[in-house]
């Protein structure tokens, strides 16, 4: 695993096998996503966004399942930890540089092969609020400007979050995702 300004890249080969038990019903869903992965070559990614939520539980296994995934198909995983920023239009500067500068970049060293992956998605794509204050013009700059670098964003993505609702998070980054898969914890 490398470490950089707000995300992680790990190799596949890097990424220790774990054995993970799902519903069937989530199972199901996890292995169409994984058969579109790996029937797309990878140069469709080049050109196309694929936009997936994984909604459910704390512990449910949504990120260790983008780490396996990644290690089962050969992607690279980067792991995307916290780009929200305290100080003035430094939120907005990281996600221009991890969405638009760092991706591609990585994107094009390793085959179009690398999965993105934001975990607690709502802390990014949180819901725009009434300005008021100058915190609430901020948020929703950032807010704004990641959805301007999903727009023009090529390559997979995949978000993680606990519970998928319009109070919690921005329904317009929700309508950017094409597939949303609710994981419900094994019985």
């Amino acid at each position: 695993s490398e470490s950089f300004d707000g995300f992680e890249l790990t190799a596949p080969c890097d990424i220790k096998p774990v054995s993970l038990h799902y519903s069937a019903s989530t199972q199901a869903s996890l292995d169409r996503l994984k058969l579109v992965l790996k029937s797309c070559p990878s140069e469709v990614w080049e050109n196309r966004r694929l936009g997936i939520i994984l909604a459910g539980e704390s512990g449910a296994g949504k990120t260790e399942f983008v780490a396996q995934a990644c290690r089962e198909l050969g992607y690279y995983y980067m792991n995307v930890a916290s780009l929200n920023n305290m100080y003035v239009g430094k939120t907005e500067e990281n996600i221009r540089r991890v969405f638009e500068t760092e991706y591609p970049k990585l994107m094009k060293k390793y085959n179009n092969k690398v999965v993105l992956c934001v975990n607690e998605m709502d802390n990014l794509f949180g819901v725009k609020t009434p300005v008021t204050t100058s915190s609430a013009f901020h948020t929703n700059a950032g807010i704004s400007q990641v959805l301007r670098s999903l727009d023009s964003f090529k390559g997979i993505i995949v978000g993680t979050l606990n519970e998928l609702s319009p109070e919690r998070c921005e329904p317009a980054a929700i309508r950017r995702f094409n597939f949303l898969i609710n994981f419900t914890l094994p019985d």
